[in-house]
């Protein structure tokens, strides 16, 4: 892929931008005590500190994913269990998933890969 070396966005578009943020502060996108983190890692490295789950404990999630998502998990002591996914929707099964819990397993984390979405009312 080559880049085409121009901004997507005309002076109009900057423009009006600039002017949103200048104006009236608005309200607070985050309720009170709410944590915001620039990356997915940082929030799963700040949720899994916060959760603080015994060592060795089982975090189920997709077995297609960055994979500095399981070497966070790993730095905290704990498990990966790969779930395989689907080739053709991209996702976990909600059976393979529960056929793989165990008494150690706390988490189940689930990647919607490349615009895809699972079903999470499964």
């Amino acid at each position: 892929m080559i880049p085409r070396r121009v901004l997507d966005i005309g002076w109009r578009h900057l423009a009006q931008a600039l002017w949103h943020t200048l104006r009236a502060p608005c309200a607070p996108a985050l309720p009170a005590g709410a944590a915001a983190f620039l990356s997915v890692r940082s929030g799963l490295d700040a949720l899994l500190s916060a959760l603080a789950l015994p060592a060795g404990s089982e975090v189920l999630m997709s077995a297609v994913t960055v994979p500095d998502m399981a070497a966070i998990v790993r730095a905290h002591g704990l498990q990966v269990v790969a779930l395989d996914v689907n080739a053709d929707t991209l996702a976990v099964s909600a059976d393979e998933a529960e056929r793989r819990v165990t008494s150690r397993t706390r988490v189940l984390l689930v990647a919607h890969l490349f615009g895809s979405r699972m079903p999470m009312d499964a």
